[in-house]
């Protein structure tokens, strides 16, 4: 049984109901909060259209009141229309805060709807809620995968204003692609890791506000350019991950895709290795191939070619 199927079974059995709209509140821990005119335009059409909300929207009781775990686009077009109530879902219980977030981890796993950002608020807020709490843990109860988590965190290292931004990726001239984060995320802690003296130098805060500049002049149009920093560091000596920074940051025509002119492409040593490990096995390969009594002398030549690449490819290794 996979875990998705594990937890649906675990859930608790919900009460369905028709509740008045004013009774309905929304949830103070779901971070989004802003919802474009245009997504509320087209729901209030559809839902004329086939005469009413199909999906119920979800909520826990407390007190007389209900607070909403998924459904906040509906509700609110729903006020828009006039209508006095909605079909809604309802747990069998109040929930506690962390139970809330988890709930709301489950609801939004399913429906892939969640932005990025909004995901990784709710992982610091249920961080915050159960101190001591292994990544193990969290990705059991959020339905994350690590490689998600490490997003995250990424986003999460930002200053709260960017957070914000990229939560409202959708509103023109303020929303930013919460990909530009990671990516750029990426490349600092690439930096950081490598030569902490250079993201001290210039400040952490400043090379992130200079990066998003640039993506909101359009300078840098794409949010995987950022890892041409991320390779580059990792090759390159600390004046060229200087220079890289200081053109990053002064240069307004300096983007990342720039970076070979100051760090020529370099093989990798893992670069080598897997060339080493492809031109063994290729060796065997051509060992092993009947290539028939007209051709030894062409089986010998291939040979002797991988050997003396295969010496070369050691003596490079060596160097390393």
């Amino acid at each position: 049984m996979s875990t998705e199927t594990q937890t649906r079974a675990l859930r608790p059995k919900m009460e369905f109901d028709f509740v008045p709209i004013g009774k309905i509140e929304r949830n103070r821990l779901n971070p989004r909060r802003v919802f474009p005119d245009r997504e509320l335009d087209s729901l209030c059409k559809s839902i004329m259209t086939v005469g009413g909300i199909v999906v119920p929207l979800v909520a826990f009781k407390k007190d007389d009141r209900y607070v909403l775990l998924d459904g906040e686009r509906r509700l609110k077009a729903a006020k828009r229309l006039g209508m006095k109530e909605v079909p809604v879902n309802i747990m069998p219980k109040e929930l506690s805060d962390s139970e809330n977030i988890s709930e709301m981890f489950t609801i939004h796993k399913e429906r892939e709807e969640w932005n990025p950002v909004a995901r990784a608020m709710s992982l610091a807020q249920l961080r915050a809620l159960t101190p001591g709490i292994s990544d193990e843990e969290l990705q059991k109860i959020s339905g994350m995968k690590e490689n998600d988590i490490r997003e995250a965190d990424l986003i999460l290292s930002f200053p709260s204003r960017i957070q914000d931004r990229a939560l409202n990726q959708h509103i023109k001239g303020y929303g930013i692609r919460p990909a530009y984060l990671v990516e750029i995320g990426r490349a600092l802690e690439a930096t950081r890791e490598l030569f902490p003296q250079v993201i001290e130098k210039y400040g952490r805060e400043k090379i992130i506000d200079r990066l998003i500049a640039k993506v909101d002049s359009r300078t840098i149009r794409n949010a995987t350019h950022f890892r041409k920093v991320t390779d580059a560091v990792k090759i390159a000596t600390e004046r060229e991950v200087d220079e890289i920074f200081q053109r990053l940051l002064d240069d307004k025509q300096f983007t990342p895709k720039d970076i070979d002119r100051i760090v020529p492409p370099r093989v990798s040593i893992d670069q080598i290795r897997e060339l080493k490990t492809r031109s063994q096995e290729f060796l065997v390969f051509l060992s092993e191939l009947p290539l028939g009594k007209s051709d030894p002398r062409t089986k010998k030549s291939a040979k002797a070619i991988l050997r003396r690449l295969l010496v070369q490819i050691e003596k490079k290794l060596r160097q390393l």
